[in-house]
């Protein structure tokens, strides 16, 4: 079964009777009957027959509005146990905050293999249709701001409590690569860029979904860092120092939340053999990758696939007894 956010609407499918066209209710916007057309196209892509409810999120006003209580000062969720949110299966619910590339393609396979129903942000195409295949519930959340806005988070974790009703394991990996040496140009523009993506996005994120998990009494956070954290690093000095603020991010909200049952970790890589790691470092040539490979102890690049295999130790409910730690997966560069 494949759902579609569109445009960041939330579509809750309230019954799934049998394959055929699907009826659609948008309650804020359309009459019975009338469903938009990119929702109507959403369904009909989905092959089932069904009944829902839209409801366009709207991150000014609180999030009771989206069954959820207790905004505080910045409009942070908590968990309303008497809310709108529905436990539609006995599966495990995992939120991937970044469903678009990198590692999170392979992530979501092997959860949903594992019988985990899903929350995607940005997913690819095809990405929902390829885990609603085993058997799991999935949601896409699309047209998100970027990772360090609030909205962000808030839109992915209003969309999950929406349609779940509570989250077991969620993960997020931040950043851009902005290198250069510190003496030799290194700007407060650059600081700051580096600071959203680093520092702000996983600050975000822990903001939106540890409440959650606290008010559960379990979960599971994975935040991807960078093995740069764990020691200097030529030509990436910001990039470095802010790395290591947010592995010591990790630690400390795994501290403060770890009585409630929640854990919370970081896996922080290097040497990933991915198109956009190529193209930071300046790999276009075999004589350049091969370069790289020779400052790694185990003699090769990472791949994505194994990466995702240690993200779902992680994630997947199995091994509650780690919390506060950051795992390098560098081929031991960081050694």
């Amino acid at each position: 079964m494949e759902v579609v956010l569109v445009d960041v609407v939330l579509v809750d499918v309230v019954d799934v009777e049998e394959v055929g066209d699907a009826e659609v209710v948008d309650a804020d916007r359309s009459p019975p009957g009338e469903p938009s057309g990119s929702l109507q196209a959403a369904a009909n892509s989905a092959g089932t027959r069904s009944r829902r409810r839209t409801r366009t999120l709207d991150f000014t006003r609180p999030c009771s509005r989206y069954g959820l209580a207790g905004t505080g000062t910045r409009g942070r969720p908590r968990v309303d146990p008497d809310g709108e949110g529905e436990r539609m299966s006995g599966n495990r619910v995992a939120l991937i905050a970044n469903a678009g590339g990198y590692v999170g393609p392979p992530l979501a396979r092997l959860l949903a293999a594992d019988r985990h129903d899903l929350v995607l942000g940005r997913p690819g195409e095809g990405l929902v249709d390829e885990c609603a295949a085993h058997g799991v519930t999935v949601l896409g959340v699309h047209d998100l701001p970027p990772e360090h806005d609030p909205g962000h988070a808030a839109a992915l974790v209003a969309a999950t409590m929406g349609r779940f009703g509570r989250i077991d394991a969620a993960s997020t990996f931040t950043g851009r690569i902005l290198g250069g040496w510190f003496l030799d140009g290194a700007t407060t523009e650059q600081l700051d860029t580096l600071t959203k993506g680093i520092i702000n996005a996983p600050f975000e994120f822990l903001h939106a979904v540890a409440p959650i998990m606290v008010n559960q009494g379990q979960g599971q956070i994975l935040i991807l860092t960078s093995a740069t954290a764990a020691r200097p690093t030529p030509r990436a000095p910001l990039y470095s120092a802010l790395r290591a603020g947010a592995d010591h991010l990790v630690r400390n909200v795994a501290a403060e939340v770890a009585a409630h049952g929640v854990q919370v970790n970081a896996i922080g890589t290097n040497y990933m053999d991915f198109p956009q790691y190529w193209a930071a470092v300046g790999g276009e040539t075999p004589e350049r990758r091969a370069a790289l490979e020779k400052q790694i102890p185990l003699g090769r690049m990472g791949k994505l696939d194994e990466l995702a295999h240690l993200c779902k130790v992680f994630l997947d409910g199995r091994v509650g007894f780690a919390t506060g730690q950051t795992i390098q997966f560098d081929g031991g560069w960081s050694v």
